[in-house]
């Protein structure tokens, strides 16, 4: 049976018994409840001790001109295939990780290491997987905010600038944020460039016709009015309002791109940035008990297209 939604902390994630474990995976489709024999066609058994699939039953083969029987010797992993496939860690150590690294805050590897035992290799592998999981998750064109009759206020911000230009050179990523009024709901966005075409862009990817849009990106963006007499049917159907004072209009997405900016390590590097909005994103989506659910179910569509993990 499938789950539907669950709420599950960290701690009472921790407590769950091998069995109950497997269980719950396999209520998130993240492993397989069941799977057939290849050669005898009939449901092989499952063993706990090795997280498999067996089977023994005796059938009948012609060998030349005479009638054997023989034994089947049937055996697959049931994590083979799966998002937790490709992996010398046990399926209890991955569950637990992923609980952990969905309720640390940065810096994570240090902390996951003392805690988990594992080494810089496995954490820094398993800690791309559950990024890659948020990514595909913040990809669905269905997480687009605003709608017909909402509000929904952009900003952007400058990542690595230099301070008082000292120190050493950074990789500097400039991101598009919003979020819409009177909800959870936001968006990021890693730019390469400024530009009208990068808002456009942006904003039609992210947010759904009808909705009207605040910005505070007059300076390089083009006025409102510009935008809304320029590309009207381009916009798609995006309404952009033309306010005195943008700064306070945008002061809830400009409040977080500040905790976005606690929340991003200093020393992240560039290809490792659009990793870091989806999981903030991810995170303001949901409760931390609803997190672990829906991360799990995110996880078992990813499946094993994220590549192989050799930790």
């Amino acid at each position: 049976m499938k789950c539907s939604g669950c709420l599950i902390g960290c701690l009472q994630f921790f407590r769950l018994s091998v069995t109950s474990l497997w269980e719950w995976l396999i209520d998130h489709d993240v492993v397989p409840g069941k799977m057939m024999c290849r050669k005898c066609q009939q449901p092989a058994k499952f063993l706990f001790y090795d997280f498999s699939f067996r089977c023994w039953r005796p059938r009948i083969v012609r060998k030349g001109s005479r009638m054997v029987k023989v034994q089947c010797t049937f055996h697959q992993s049931a994590r083979k295939g799966s998002w937790l496939g490709n992996s010398l860690s046990s399926v209890i150590d991955i569950a637990h990780f992923c609980s952990l690294w969905l309720c640390t805050s940065y810096p994570k590897t240090v902390k996951l290491k003392r805690i988990t035992g594992f080494t810089s290799l496995t954490v820094g592998n398993w800690t791309s997987a559950c990024r890659e999981t948020c990514i595909s998750w913040a990809s669905n064109p269905a997480r687009r905010v605003g709608g017909q009759g909402t509000v929904v206020e952009v900003a952007e911000a400058k990542f690595g600038e230099k301070r008082y230009s000292l120190g050493r050179k950074k990789d500097v990523c400039w991101v598009i944020g919003g979020i819409q009024r009177g909800s959870s709901k936001i968006f990021l966005v890693h730019v390469d460039k400024q530009g009208k075409e990068t808002l456009r862009r942006v904003l039609s990817e992210n947010v759904l016709p009808g909705t009207s849009v605040i910005n505070n990106c007059s300076n390089v963006y083009g006025t409102p009015s510009e935008q809304d007499s320029e590309q009207s049917d381009e916009n798609h159907g995006l309404q952009f309002v033309l306010s005195n004072n943008s700064d306070a209009d945008t002061r809830n997405a400009q409040r977080m791109l500040r905790r976005l900016r606690k929340f991003v390590p200093k020393g992240r590097k560039r290809e490792q940035f659009q990793g870091y909005l989806a999981e903030y994103v991810f995170r303001q989506a949901y409760r931390p008990k609803e997190r672990l659910h829906h991360f799990f179910v995110e996880a078992s569509k990813v499946g094993s297209s994220r590549g192989s993990m050799i930790a």
